[in-house]
């Protein structure tokens, strides 16, 4: 019920097709995480929440690709970066991940619409709309760059504090080092 097919993978993940949808520990986000390769996963959110005027325009080769016949089949996620030197959480909106919640077949399509952008910062989004949120990222468990006396210290001023503990992996698979950051 869980398991998605990607066909054709994520881009820059061709080679990994199987991934199972886990719900996180960080609401509204999801984890998408590769069957094949326990080390893979992606954190995703629907890019609804973020930005309610969000549009994809998908053509229909691309949808056939997962056998969307109709409009109401699709469910629409956006994959989140988290990066490694503290600059803004952002998610994919010229990526989205379009699924076919019939079959559980996924694609990730490529819009052209130069409103999207591969980097939309989900802080600034969510503040401009009067939602308050905080993300504390923490990379280093031992060093935890947030002291709970400043956790108290924005206890109240923000409507939610999301706190990401973790830690820093190099993957050189196929000569590529990738940054991925393990949540706890």
């Amino acid at each position: 019920d869980r398991i998605l097919t990607i066909p054709e993978g994520l881009l820059g993940f061709e080679e990994y097709t199987k991934y199972a949808l886990y719900e996180s520990e960080f609401e509204p986000f999801l984890w998408l995480q590769s069957i094949e390769n326990q080390k893979l996963a992606f954190l995703i959110i629907d890019p609804f929440l973020i930005c309610s005027d969000y549009e994809t325009d998908i053509d229909d080769e691309t949808l056939a690709k997962i056998e969307i016949s109709k409009p109401e089949e699709i469910i629409i996620m956006t994959i989140v970066t988290i990066p490694i030197d503290g600059s803004p959480i952002t998610a994919n909106f010229q990526g989205p991940l379009v699924i076919n919640k019939n079959n559980k077949k996924c694609i990730q399509a490529i819009l052209t619409d130069n409103r999207w952008s591969t980097k939309v910062r989900i802080v600034d989004v969510l503040n401009q709309k009067g939602t308050n949120y905080k993300f504390l990222e923490c990379f280093d468990e031992e060093k935890v760059l947030v002291s709970l006396d400043e956790l108290e210290a924005l206890q109240g001023k923000y409507s939610k504090v999301l706190l990401f503990l973790g830690q820093y992996q190099q993957d050189e698979s196929e000569g590529v080092d990738r940054e991925n950051i393990d949540i706890r």
